[in-house]
C-alpha cells in the first residue's frame, strides 16, 4: 500500500501529494533534534560532567548558535507575519533583556540565556513546521519524557548521583523532602518543564485516552 503525505509548496501556494517514504529527516534536522533533546531535558549537564567542563556557558553558546543556523538555513519555514515576529521578539527577547537595565544585580549571563532561548524558539518553530521531522519529533518527545521520568526516579532513589551535575550552576542544596527533581535539579522547575513537555507530547502523538490517563497518573505520583 502506498502511503502519501500532503505537502504545502510555499512558492506556488498549492498542496501536493508525495510518497511519505521519501520524506526523510535531513542531517541538520537530526542534529537540531539532538540539541533540542539535550536542552529541554537539561541532560546537557551530563556532557559538562563527563567532559569536565567547569562552566555550562560554552555549551549554551554552541546550542544557541546551532539553533540560529538551523533556523536561518531553513528560513522559508520560519516565515511569519511581521506582527507575530515582532510579538515573539518583544516578549521572548527584548523585554527580558531590557529588564537587566533596571535590575538591582544585573547579570550578563541572563542576557546570554535569553538570546539562547530565543534562538532555540526560532529553531523549534522550523523543526515542528517541516514535514521531514514528523517521525523525528515523535521520537524526540518520547525520549524527552522517558529521560525526564528516569531522572526523577533516580533523584528519589539515589540523590547522591546528581550532586556532580550542580557544578557551574546556582544549585547548592538537594534536600527537597523526598521530592524528585531529575536533571533539572529543582522539583518545581522539573514539574513545570515535564508538564509542558507532556502537553506537547499529547499534541504531537495524539495518543489514546487510556495512555494519556496512564501518563498523567504516573506524573502525579512522581511529582506530588
Amino acid at each position: 500500500m502506498t502511503v502519501s503525505a500532503l505537502l504545502f509548496d510555499r512558492k506556488t501556494s498549492r498542496f501536493s501529494y508525495c510518497d511519505a517514504c521519501s520524506i526523510r529527516a535531513s542531517t541538520a534536522d537530526i542534529l537540531f533534534a539532538f540539541v533540542l533533546f539535550l536542552t529541554v531535558t537539561d541532560s546537557y549537564r551530563l556532557i559538562a560532567v563527563w567532559g569536565q567542563v567547569g562552566s555550562l556557558a560554552p555549551l549554551t553558546g554552541v546550542f544557541a548558535l546551532a539553533a540560529l543556523l538551523y533556523a536561518l538555513f531553513h528560513s522559508s519555514y520560519s516565515a511569519m507575519p511581521f506582527s507575530r515576529f515582532l510579538a515573539w521578539t518583544t516578549f521572548v527577547l527584548l523585554l527580558p533583556v531590557g529588564s537587566v537595565a533596571y535590575s538591582l544585580n544585573p547579570n550578563f549571563r541572563d542576557i546570554g540565556l535569553q538570546i539562547s532561548y530565543f534562538s532555540l524558539l526560532c529553531g523549534s518553530k522550523v523543526f515542528f513546521s517541516r514535514a521531514t521531522t514528523r517521525h523525528l519529533r515523535r521520537v524526540l518527545l518520547d525520549g524527552a519524557l522517558v529521560s525526564g521520568f528516569t531522572g526523577v526516579i533516580l533523584s528519589i532513589l539515589r540523590p547522591d548521583l546528581f550532586k556532580s551535575l550542580a557544578q557551574g550552576t546556582d544549585f547548592t542544596t538537594f534536600d527537597f523532602a523526598g521530592r524528585g527533581y531529575g536533571f533539572y535539579l529543582q522539583p518545581n522547575i522539573c514539574a513545570a518543564s515535564i508538564t509542558l513537555l507532556f502537553f506537547l507530547w499529547l499534541f504531537v502523538r495524539k495518543s489514546t485516552p487510556a495512555l494519556r490517563l496512564g501518563v498523567t497518573v504516573i506524573s502525579y505520583q512522581l511529582y506530588c
